[in-house]
Parts: structure tokens; C-alpha cells; sequence
């Protein structure tokens, strides 16, 4: 018989069944008993209905009586003839007992409850149980008893009574063990004597089959013995190829683990390389920029504005190139993460061909953009990421395109979810057009279609390998329709959310630099960067002094009071993350400086690392005028406030 799971089973004074040896005799007696208590059980829940039904006690009747009944149920249920059956057969019995005497209002006739009640556990043929139920019985009477120094007979008689019937109950115990015990020991021999005749009879019929099938046996036997050698031969092959297999097998995972740590390290190693490698070329690269940007300020000749034009349009193309490489890396890692705020599709679409009208009007090209009427006024999700594919896309249809027009496109696309929209962009061009057969080279990182040298069109063949993982980031998908002579299609779908109706517009706050003259500290280690920062901030009506490194920086705060600090980050013997702990420790809040990071690390955590030292705001470099202005702005604002 299956053993099944009981609820008790983990308790380890419980036991199911007997005691083994003493009570096993007892144990169908005490089975049989555990049946008769729950119809006597069950009686008492009529009973205690009954006197509901006189005394106007059904709330007790209704909840206890079953409650106690079903106890005894479920645990004589999983354990029948075990001792916590029986415990939980004396507590009910009293139960009841007390509950009766409740309903009749403690009427001392209502006592009589308790001899039943103790002639009922009788059954059990255990006197342990019976003076326990005697004890449960008697304990509030007792109580009140030590209360007020005097003794009930009616007590005496149960305790009396419960002696007698723990004293029978020894007797019928060892009565029923002598007896069942005799029972099973018939049994038993009678079992074994069949026992025995059986496998005489079996032997017997063995021995007569044996003489005639011996022969063939042997013959069998020989050619199992034959064949569990071969067997056996065939299964110490077999254990040695697993045992060299998996030796193969560990190797591999080990050489697996290994690459994969040297993969790990190799890509930290890439990281830093280019992080190290993006710093290093924009900070000279802001000297290149910032220097052309205030040369265009100045009155020049038309040759030498071209000529600066020029300077500054490489310089916008190296920086293009390397934040391509960077967001490319970042692609790579998993480190780049993506914004879910409100924004226009339309004023998004608008706001990226305006930085393409002059290109487009120097080539002679139309710009058209065309949005759906059933696409909604605010959408939610990465705005600037759209912006960076849809760049990458006008400025490709512009660069491939002699004569025509180029059209920017918005719609809805159909999409079962609920609070979400499927949107296509599409970007169409009347250029060259692509062959079929090199599309599929489209959006491979640093693929082109004309490799060769003699290629009219320059790039690094980064930008469409990473508007297809920015569109994968956002749960869309790029694709592209184009023949040759008659231009080409680009279109990606994202996933978006739906966004509340916009607020009623509010004027724009212009960035005015302030009138009064601001008291402005420069720190850079590099001296081009420092004669750039202050030029510009000249060209905007400031003056500025300049400190090497942070300690500098320090003694110059301690000697006079400066409203803004702009702060480079890598600088010889105190860097300014260092130096912005200890301005925002050592000085108090009226000499605190608004601290502006100016470094060329452009990377998410960079600018986390700066604003945990305690830096105010962050500009990356190379730097121009318009940030300046805007950093300014900052300023102001927060300083109204």
C-alpha cells in the first residue's frame, strides 16, 4: 500500500499507527474505535443542535460542534489507531462536554456530561487518555475551587470515576493484547505452514521440468555466457570513447571559459580603449572647432571663410564619425539605454530637415514632409534616437541624390496591443538607386557598396548598421526598396506609446547671458582649451581667470569668490572630480560655486560621475559658443530660483 504524505508528518513526537511490538495487537481494536467515536461524535453535534434549538445557542452550536467533529475526522482520517488520535478523541469528548454545559447555562445535572464523556474514552482500552480527559475536564472547576477554598463532591466522583476506568482499562488492555495476540499468532503459523506448502508444490513441479529442459538450458546459458562477454566487451569500448569524450569535452568548456574571459577582458580593453581614444582626439579637436567657430566670428574675406567653413566641417565630420563609433560600441556592450518621454512626431520630423535645408538648397533639392491625419499629436518614446535614424537616412537620400526631391513620411501602422502604436517613418529620395543584389551589404557595421579607393562617397559604413540596432532597440525593424535609376526607399517601424494631450504652450525662456559681469574661473591643464574657454566667454561680454589643475582651482576659491567654476575633469596632480568633492566640503553654502563639467569623456556614466561629485552641469567638449550661451542659461534660471 502506497504511503502518502501527512500534514503532521514532519512533527517528530507524532507517530502513524501504534506503538510498534506492545500495541500492535491493539491496533484493528483501536481502529474499529476510532469509527465509533465519530458516530458518537456526531451525536453530540445533533445534541448540541437540539439544546440550540431550547436554549437559543446557535452560534455555538453552528461553529464549535462541527469544528470539533471534523477535527477528529481529518486526524483520525491520516492517522487511525495512532496515539494523536486518541489524544484528539479525549480533547473533543471534552469539548463537547463543556459546550453542552455552556448551552445549559452550567447547570450542575449538565455535569453528567463529563461521566459519559469519560465512559466514552473507555473504547481506547488506555488510561493515559482517560485521566488526560479527567484533567481537561476538571480543570476550570478546579481553578475555581483553589479560588474559594472549598471542594465539590461532584469532582470527586469524576476523578473517582476516571481512576476506576483507567484501572479497567488497564485490564481490558491486557486482555485484548493476550487475546489478538493469540489471534495473530494462529494466523501467522497457518500463513507460514501455506507458505511452505506452496513452494514444496512449486519445487516439486521444477524438479520434474528440469530433467527434460536441463540440456537445453545449458545450451542457453552458453550462449548468454557468449554473449554477455560480447557484450561486455562492447561496453568497456564504449565507457573508454565516453571517458576520451568527455575528456574533449571538459577541455572545450575549459578552452570555452577561457575565451570567454579573454572575450570579456578583451571588450573591457575596448572600451576603454575607445573611451581613452575619444578623449584624447576631442580635446584637440576642440581647440580645431572652438578656434574656426570664433574665427567665423570675426570679420573675414570670402576666401577665408570658405577656408574656415571648411576646417569646420571636417572637424564636424571627425565628430560625427567618432560618435558613431561610440554609439556603435555602446550598441555592442548593452550599455545603451533608451528614453520613454512625450514628443511630436511632426515637430520631430520638422526639426530634422531643418538641419539639412541648407545641404538641400545648395544641391537643388526640394525637401517634403508629409504626416498622416490619423497619426496622434504626442507619441511616447526616444525622441532623439528617432531623430539620429531619420538624420542618417535625409543625409544619405541627400548625398545620393543629383536632382529631384526627397520626402520625409509618417504613418500608422496596423498593431493589436492596448496603449501602444505601431509608427513607420519612410524616407524616399529620387537618387541613384541601389543594385538588388548589394542591399543586403546596406546595414553590415563598416560595409560599403563601392569599396574600392576610386569611390566617390565617403564614410565609415557605421551609420546604417546602427539605425538598424536602434530600431531593433525599439522593438521595430529598418527596410529598404530601391532600383537603379529611380531612387530608393528607407523606412523603419518602431513600437511607441500613446501620450496625454499636450499642455497649453508655454512662452520659451530665452538663453540671455546676464549683464552684470560674473565672476568666472577657467580650469584646464591644456592652455589651447583655457584661451578658447575664455575667448568665447569674451565674445559674450565676460571676462574669466584660469587655473592649471585643482589645486590651483582651490587656492584661487580661497582668495576670492567665484559665482562659476568651469571645471575639466583629467588634469596632473588634482583632477576636477576630486577638486568638486572638496569645494562642496570645505567651503560653506554662501561661497559655493556653480561648477560646469568641461571634459572631452562623452560616455553616460561620464556625465553620471560628474554630477555625483557635486558638478552642477555638463559640457562636452569640443565646445562651442551656443553651449556656452546654454550653460549660462542653466545658470540663471537656477539662480532666479
Amino acid at each position: 500500500m502506497l504511503q502518502r504524505w501527512h500534514p503532521f508528518a514532519l512533527l517528530p513526537w507524532v507517530r502513524k499507527g501504534p506503538k510498534p511490538f506492545a500495541d500492535a495487537p491493539l491496533l484493528p481494536y483501536r481502529r474499529r474505535a476510532d469509527s465509533r467515536i465519530r458516530w458518537a461524535l456526531a451525536l453530540h453535534v445533533v445534541l448540541a443542535w437540539v439544546l440550540a434549538s431550547v436554549e437559543g445557542t446557535w452560534l455555538l452550536a453552528a461553529t464549535l460542534a462541527p469544528l470539533i467533529w471534523g477535527v477528529f475526522c481529518v486526524v483520525s482520517r491520516f492517522y487511525p489507531g495512532a496515539k494523536i488520535t486518541r489524544v484528539t478523541a479525549a480533547v473533543a469528548v471534552t469539548g463537547f462536554a463543556w459546550l453542552h454545559i455552556v448551552q445549559l447555562e452550567g447547570l450542575r445535572d449538565a455535569r453528567g456530561f463529563f461521566f459519559t464523556g469519560i465512559m466514552l474514552l473507555v473504547i481506547y482500552a488506555d488510561w493515559k487518555i482517560v485521566l488526560s480527559a479527567a484533567v481537561l475536564m476538571l480543570a476550570p472547576a478546579l481553578s475555581d475551587v483553589a479560588g474559594h477554598s472549598r471542594f465539590f463532591i461532584f469532582e470527586a466522583l469524576v476523578l473517582s470515576q476516571a481512576l476506576v476506568m483507567a484501572w479497567y482499562c488497564v485490564r481490558l488492555r491486557h486482555q485484548l493484547i493476550a487475546r489478538n495476540r493469540w489471534r495473530l499468532h494462529w494466523h501467522d503459523q497457518r500463513d507460514k505452514t501455506a507458505r511452505a506448502n506452496s513452494r514444496a508444490e512449486r519445487f516439486e513441479a521444477m524438479a520434474q521440468q528440469s530433467s527434460s529442459i536441463l540440456m537445453a538450458t545449458q545450451r542457453q546459458m552458453a550462449n548468454e555466457i557468449r554473449e554477455q562477454r560480447r557484450i561486455e566487451e562492447s561496453l568497456r569500448i564504449t565507457q573508454a570513447q565516453m571517458e576520451s569524450a568527455n575528456h574533449k569535452l571538459h577541455d572545450a568548456i575549459d578552452r570555452a571559459n577561457a575565451m570567454t574571459l579573454r572575450a570579456e577582458a578583451a571588450n573591457e580593453a575596448k572600451g576603454n580603449f575607445l573611451a581613452m581614444m575619444s578623449h584624447e582626439i576631442r580635446t584637440p579637436l576642440n581647440g580645431v572647432m572652438g578656434m574656426a567657430d570664433l574665427l567665423l566670428e570675426d570679420e573675414l574675406t570670402s576666401a577665408q571663410r570658405s577656408s574656415i567653413e571648411t576646417i569646420r566641417s571636417s572637424g564636424n565630420n571627425l565628430l560625427a564619425m567618432l560618435n558613431d563609433v561610440l554609439d556603435f560600441a555602446k550598441i555592442e556592450s548593452g550599455q545603451l539605454t533608451l528614453e520613454n518621454l512625450p514628443f511630436s512626431p511632426a515637430h520631430c520630423v520638422r526639426e530634422t530637415l531643418q538641419l539639412f535645408y541648407g545641404k538641400a538648397q545648395a544641391r537643388r533639392l526640394h525637401l517634403k514632409m508629409r504626416i498622416a491625419p490619423e497619426m496622434p499629436e504626442l507619441l511616447r518614446g526616444d525622441a532623439g534616437r528617432i531623430r539620429q535614424v531619420l538624420s542618417n537616412f535625409v543625409s544619405n537620400a541627400i548625398k545620393f541624390t543629383q536632382r529631384g526631391e526627397v520626402e520625409v513620411s509618417v504613418g500608422l501602422l496596423p498593431y493589436g496591443a492596448e496603449g501602444k502604436l505601431r509608427v513607420q517613418f519612410s524616407v524616399r529620395d529620387t537618387g541613384i538607386g541601389i543594385p538588388h543584389e548589394k542591399q543586403n551589404l546596406l546595414f553590415k557595421p563598416f560595409s560599403q557598396l563601392d569599396a574600392s579607393t576610386q569611390r566617390r562617397f565617403g564614410g565609415t559604413g557605421l551609420g546604417l548598421a546602427i539605425c538598424r540596432r536602434l530600431t531593433e532597440l525599439m522593438d521595430g525593424e529598418v527596410q529598404v526598396e530601391s532600383a537603379v535609376g529611380c531612387g530608393s526607399v528607407f523606412s523603419f517601424t518602431i513600437i511607441v506609446g500613446q501620450a496625454a494631450a499636450a499642455a497649453a504652450p508655454v512662452e520659451p525662456v530665452k538663453a540671455v547671458v546676464r549683464s552684470a559681469l560674473a565672476r568666472i574661473l577657467v580650469v584646464d591643464d591644456e592652455r589651447l582649451n583655457r584661451q578658447i574657454v575664455v575667448t568665447m566667454l569674451a565674445k559674450l561680454g565676460q571676462r574669466a581667470d584660469m587655473a592649471r589643475n585643482g589645486l590651483e582651482a582651490l587656492d584661487a576659491l580661497r582668495n576670492r569668490d567665484y559665482e562659476i567654476v568651469f571645471m575639466d575633469w583629467h588634469m596632473p596632480e588634482m583632477d576636477g572630480l576630486e577638486a568638486s568633492r572638496v569645494i562642496r566640503t570645505e567651503f560653506d553654502a554662501a561661497h559655493q560655486p556653480w561648477i560646469v563639467a568641461l571634459t572631452a569623456s562623452v560616455l553616460p556614466q561620464d556625465r553620471e560621475k560628474c554630477l555625483d561629485a557635486g558638478m552642477n552641469d555638463y559640457l562636452s567638449k569640443p565646445l562651442t559658443v551656443d553651449a556656452l550661451r546654454g550653460a549660462f542659461s542653466r545658470f540663471e534660471a537656477c539662480e532666479s530660483a
